[in-house]
């Protein structure tokens, strides 16, 4: 959450009357809680003023929120590639997210990018596992001579590896919420 939201709401004020305390425009107010950035200058004062701190202390609150931030991420991304884990041992892909998520549950966007991509890797097992089993009584060779287990494996490998790929890509961009599956068992 950005730093002046934060800021605001701990002092029980909407944007349009941090606004007129602060003598800023609600555009201003705006583009500052969306924006990851501190303010600066006269908006910075102005602000300060009104949340009756130091200037310095609004920017370290601010310093200090991006590297939490920063440092999320990152667990995040770690937390999503460790669903390559089921190349190295089955359903490491389930386990290794799990003790990961049990370790770094103190952030609240941690907790819930942890349950989004341990949801996937347990359906994605499921269903390995129930297409693995179905496999044999599909029938041999549907797809050039292949036999159809190996198919099986190798479709839901490749899957595996898109939403892998995919969540690092929404990771990077900072938008967790475009992990989320409709079905969900965390």
């Amino acid at each position: 959450m950005n730093t002046v939201r934060q800021w605001r709401e701990k002092r029980g004020f909407t944007q349009t009357e941090l606004a007129e305390k602060a003598g800023l425009s609600l555009r201003t107010i705006q583009r500052l809680e969306a924006s990851d950035k501190a303010p600066k200058g006269h908006s910075l004062s102005a602000l300060a003023q009104v949340f009756q701190v130091e200037p310095s202390e609004l920017l370290q609150a601010a310093d200090s929120q991006k590297q939490d931030t920063q440092s999320d991420l990152f667990f995040i991304k770690v937390l999503n590639l460790a669903g390559l884990a089921f190349f190295l041992f089955p359903f490491a892909n389930v386990f290794l997210p799990i003790v990961l998520w049990r370790r770094g549950r103190k952030s609240p966007a941690i907790d819930e990018a942890a349950r989004i991509i341990i949801n996937f890797q347990v359906l994605w097992s499921i269903c390995l596992c129930l297409f693995l089993i179905l496999a044999p009584f599909i029938g041999d060779g549907i797809l050039w001579g292949f036999p159809t287990i190996l198919i099986v494996l190798y479709g839901m490998i490749v899957l595996d590896l898109m939403v892998i790929a995919l969540s690092a890509f929404w990771i990077s961009k900072g938008q967790l919420e475009r992990l989320k599956l409709p079905l969900r068992l965390l």
